[in-house]
């Protein structure tokens, strides 16, 4: 006789695989930022640990408030969105108290945060009225693609404030992509005013820039392009 899974057994399934995909991606993540020959700065390494250990919190924290229900509704997702949104005070407070923390490295990299944070929050209304576990795995894998772009990001700061041989770059990836598409933002461009501003005001001199691209969504090549008419102004 076949056993049928209950509703409950599925979601737990489907979180626990999710969970564990967060933290392969974690490994990598610190493992890149650490050892590979473009290794971080051990203050930007300091920032990413701060990044991962926060968000995993959240997405424990959510996977339990979703394994005790049947349906994502407004309250729940309410709550969910706010833990979001408080998350950045509490990465930037863990980063500012450990010993490696470097103000120039918070200053170039908070502003190009905050954007992929706003974004993947505005992502979250996506999963009311779904079950709980299609709604776990659908903000678990847009987490997954935020925090990629993430390291992305921090490798664009960390070269460019600690590594001035270096060509400047600006990255294309499936986060800057699907936001494009959701909500119309170009992440990349605003991530690449940020940098140029940021220049102007200090004695930072990035002239030559490259595009890095990283996706194979459709929209990718309209991105990178945006790029390339901004970088030639």
């Amino acid at each position: 006789m076949q056993h049928t899974l209950s509703n409950s057994d599925v979601f737990n399934i489907t979180s626990s695989q999710w969970v564990e995909a967060f933290k392969e991606h974690q490994c990598f993540a610190l493992n890149q930022a650490a050892h590979s020959k473009q290794a971080f700065q051990v203050t930007s390494q300091e920032l990413l640990m701060s990044l991962y250990d926060n968000w995993f919190e959240w997405l424990l924290n959510t996977e339990s408030m979703m394994g005790a229900v049947q349906n994502i509704d407004n309250k729940l997702l309410a709550v969910t969105s706010e833990q979001s949104r408080n998350l950045s005070h509490r990465i930037f407070d863990s980063y500012t108290a450990s010993a490696s923390y470097e103000p120039k490295l918070l200053k170039l990299w908070q502003p190009a945060y905050l954007l992929a944070h706003q974004a993947f929050t505005s992502y979250l209304p996506k999963i009311i009225s779904q079950s709980p576990d299609v709604a776990f795995a659908m903000l678990s894998e847009q987490l997954l693609a935020f925090m990629q772009h993430c390291l992305l990001t921090l490798h664009e700061v960390d070269s460019l404030l600690y590594q001035p041989t270096q060509t400047a770059f600006i990255s294309v990836d499936d986060f800057c992509c699907h936001i494009f598409d959701l909500q119309g933002e170009d992440l990349s461009i605003k991530r690449l005013k940020i940098y140029q501003s940021h220049s102007k005001v200090t004695d930072n001199s990035w002239s030559n820039w490259t595009i890095k691209q990283y996706s194979q969504a459709p929209n990718s090549v309209k991105i990178e392009s945006n790029l390339q008419r901004q970088l030639t102004r």
